[in-house]
């Protein structure tokens, strides 16, 4: 799982799960690149399915250097 967490001064706060099924946004200006042809329905843990509007890659800064999210999918209806 990965998630991230916007408030109102713009701070970017990613959470990061290396055993998630998938990678997931909300927020398509995070892609570097997305290919949007990918239109998947995802199972979501509360058991909503909701659909990817597209899958692609993002690129987190952290402390350690910039780290590459491959796959991540892009889900306009994530809260």
């Amino acid at each position: 799982m990965a998630s991230q967490v916007i408030s109102s001064h713009e701070q970017n706060i990613w959470l990061i799960n290396n055993g998630c099924t998938s990678y997931m946004t909300k927020h398509l200006a995070f892609f570097s690149s997305i290919d949007k042809s990918i239109q998947l329905k995802v199972k979501l843990g509360n058991g909503d399915v909701v659909q990817a509007k597209g899958r692609g890659t993002i690129a987190v800064s952290t402390k350690r250097g910039t780290k590459i999210i491959n796959n991540a999918l892009y889900i306009p209806e994530l809260d």
